[in-house]
């Protein structure tokens, strides 16, 4: 159990290079999506001092984005802050 001060709930309307952050079936298959997701959770990586929980609309959008980021830098990127365990 955790307390109220170890818990910021929220909702990013955009990543850091400026795409909505909208998991629509239509959206969340592009490459900028999930590249922006994925630079969203890395600087986020960088800054919040203990654990991060990142929920995705289904398994097929996690099994999406984790396949991308493993073609690319990102999960690599954010391995070097956090350790990522996918659930």
């Amino acid at each position: 159990v955790i307390g109220d001060q170890q818990l910021m709930a929220g909702v990013v309307r955009k990543g850091p290079m400026g795409h909505a952050l909208n998991s629509s079936y239509q959206t969340r298959e592009t490459m900028e999506y999930k590249r922006d997701l994925g630079a969203l959770v890395l600087n986020v990586s960088r800054v919040v001092p203990d654990g991060l929980l990142v929920f995705f609309p289904s398994y097929a959008a996690l099994a999406s984005a984790e396949t991308a980021w493993k073609e690319g830098p990102q999960w690599d990127q954010i391995n070097r802050h956090k350790e990522m365990f996918v659930e």
